[in-house]
């Protein structure tokens, strides 16, 4: 079970995951490069989701309370708990990835994503798979 299908509440709490290896390697997660190589990966759903949950942390740089029906509205979706709602399995596309997970009752978010890992980059059209060599370096 998932932050979303445990919890009736429409808010959760939101913490920046601090880790020392992506906060001092990767990329923003509001930078180009997650739109362009990440978005194929995770879904436009869930990218957008990282982009406004990351925002977050401006103005509340130590964690916040999502209001989760807001956000999917802001989203262009809805919340309902369960698999059943694009926006619950944007949060779950972001915690299979390794972009977010379950902290307390709550999420921690990363707020600098990896390298795209080698095993996605056959997923991504010849143009950008080109394109990301020079990342890799």
């Amino acid at each position: 079970m998932t932050l979303t299908t445990q919890t009736n509440n429409e808010t959760i709490a939101v913490y920046p995951w601090s880790d020392p290896i992506f906060d001092s390697a990767g990329f923003p997660a509001r930078s180009d490069y997650v739109e362009q190589y990440w978005l194929g990966i995770l879904g436009p759903t869930a990218t957008w989701l990282l982009r406004r949950l990351v925002a977050g942390f401006d103005h509340y740089p130590d964690g916040y309370e999502l209001d989760l029906v807001e956000t999917a509205q802001a989203l262009g979706t809805t919340f309902r708990p369960g698999h059943e709602s694009p926006f619950t399995r944007a949060i779950e596309r972001l915690t299979i990835f390794g972009l977010a997970q379950t902290y307390g009752h709550g999420l921690a978010v990363r707020t600098r994503v990896p390298l795209l890992p080698d095993r996605y980059l056959s997923r991504l059209p010849r143009y950008l798979r080109d394109a990301h060599i020079g990342h890799s370096a």
